[in-house]
Formats: structure tokens, sequence, C-alpha cells
């Protein structure tokens, strides 16, 4: 117990680091930034996922390479269109690009910075297991988002059943703050946000990560059936 104690308070600290990072990355390229290349990125929130980029900012890895990054906070449903556009270069949202690329646009995934992805099932204090939410309200963000998809594989990995309800609310606090409401009964969120949960009477159903990295294990071994 004291160990996972430890475990998230680092987590924690480690979130706190990221929001500080893109103004000194910002900052810190800037000062020599009409000889570097100029990269957009944009991301929707400060997130585990991609430490790994935020930490090459930090430690000039882009800027010893000739790279001026500029890291742009935007909406995940923006992402697609603002790449089509040339308002940004390159973006750590998957879900909305990755549609549009399966769609024929020309956008394509060219690498990820995590194993699996930080995200949890937050639920209301009555539900004890993933199967109680069959029939129930589950939080997700628009269609093509990454939120979404995850609880679709959610309702057909625990077979949920068609009565279960997708309601779209794509901000994260959104869905914390109706789920604690109980205007919806479960919604993913990036893990953070479960401590948070532990303090306003949500509890953490399930590591979300390891069904979606199970559900695309599962479609690889399909595909290679056939």
């Amino acid at each position: 117990m004291q160990r996972g104690k430890v475990s998230w308070v680092a987590m924690v600290l480690a979130l706190a680091w990221l929001n500080g990072l893109p103004s000194k990355a910002a900052h810190a390229q800037g000062k020599t930034s009409a000889a570097f290349t100029r990269i957009r990125l944009a991301t929707p929130t400060a997130s585990l996922s991609y430490l790994p980029i935020y930490v090459a900012l930090q430690k000039g890895f882009f800027a010893k390479r000739g790279f001026d990054m500029e890291v742009i906070q935007m909406a995940a449903g923006l992402a697609a269109p603002a790449l089509l556009n040339r308002a940004i270069d390159y973006t750590t949202i998957p879900s909305g690009p990755a549609t549009a690329g399966a769609r024929g646009r020309p956008l394509k995934i060219i690498c990820f910075t995590s194993v699996k992805l930080q995200h949890v099932l937050i639920s209301r204090p009555e539900i004890t297991s993933v199967a109680d939410l069959a029939g129930r309200r589950i939080g997700a963000g628009s269609f093509g988002t990454l939120p979404a998809y995850e609880v679709r594989v959610l309702i057909e990995k625990y077979r949920l059943g068609a009565n279960t309800i997708i309601v779209p609310l794509n901000s994260t606090n959104d869905r914390m703050i109706g789920t604690q409401r109980g205007t919806i009964d479960a919604t993913v969120v990036p893990a953070p946000f479960r401590l948070e949960g532990g303090r306003n009477g949500t509890e953490t159903a399930a590591e979300h990560g390891d069904d979606i990295a199970d559900s695309a294990s599962r479609a690889g071994h399909d595909r290679g059936k056939n």
C-alpha cells in the first residue's frame, strides 16, 4: 500500500512538472529561433503519455538538432483539421488524425511514446465492478476521439449490451463532474484524475490501458488468421 502511495505521489509531481515545461521550453528555444526550423506540436493537456516529448524539450534535444518546438494546447477535435490546414505540424492526439487517415486523408501516425494508454475508468461509488455498468450511462468524448473508442472497447469486452449509453462529453473535467453528480455513471479519464476521484466520492473501476492493449492484441491476432 505504501509503495502505491509513493507511486501516485511521483505521478502527480511529474504531471505538475509537465504543466510548466512548454513555456520554459519555448522561452529557452525562442532565444535563437531565427536560425531554427519551427515545429508546431499540438497537445490536448499535460499527460504522462507523452512525458518523453517534454523531457526532450527540457533537455534541449530538439534545439540541438536545429528545431524550435512550439507546443500549442488544442482541443482534441481540432487536431486533424489543423494538421490538414497546416496550422500545426504534429500532434500527440492520435484519435482524430488516425480516423482521418483511415478515411484517405494524408495523415498518419509515426510513433507512440508509451507502451499503453495512461487512462482509468472512474465510476460512481455504487458501481462495484465493470459488469455493473450494463445499461448505464458512460461518459466519453465525441465520435472519433480516443475516450469514445475506449468506451466502445469497454462495452464490447465486458458485454455490457446495446442498452448501455455513451454520453459525449469532450472535457475531462465535465466527465468528472458528471460522474460526481450522477448524470453519468462512469467515464474514462487520464490516470492522475484517479487521485482526485478518491477525494470526491468516485471510484476507480478499471485500468483501461490494459483493456485497449488486450483489444489491439486480439485484433492483430484476428488479422493474422485472415
